[in-house]
């Protein structure tokens, strides 16, 4: 689905759109038919939610949002089966447009802390008893 070159990835829930306030974004997020043959190259484990349409998956576990250091860019992190999954969100001229898609380690969540925002309480305290094991 979608058009030519670029994947409809799922439609992001109000709950991301709240923490997102300021910014005009549309519900739809889509990904380049080149970002999924990076994806799939560089992180085949992960690939699956993108090429069996199960990414909806994703934006529905979605718990937190970290800050990237470049404006128009938002890394969103996700927990799913225990495995915390983190994943960009651009935004485009006319869409969002997905970019990267992995698992996360310790160490990468230990950066995204620093200005992470949590969707709720219950989801920071999981993180920082995660984190501290």
């Amino acid at each position: 689905m979608g058009s030519k070159n670029r994947i409809l990835l799922g439609i992001l829930t109000d709950i991301i759109l709240h923490h997102f306030r300021n910014t005009p974004l549309k519900k739809e997020l889509y990904i380049t038919k080149l970002k999924v043959k990076k994806i799939t190259n560089k992180h085949p484990e992960i690939a699956h939610y993108i090429t069996q349409h199960q990414f909806q998956t994703i934006i529905d576990n979605t718990i937190a949002r970290c800050d990237y250091h470049q404006k128009g860019i938002y890394n969103l992190l996700a927990k799913i089966d225990d495995k915390y999954i983190l994943y960009s969100v651009s935004i485009n001229n006319f869409y969002l447009e997905g970019g990267t898609l992995f698992y996360t380690s310790k160490r990468q969540l230990k950066k995204c802390s620093e200005s992470i925002t949590f969707f709720n309480k219950k989801y920071e305290e999981d993180f920082k008893k995660f984190i501290e094991s």
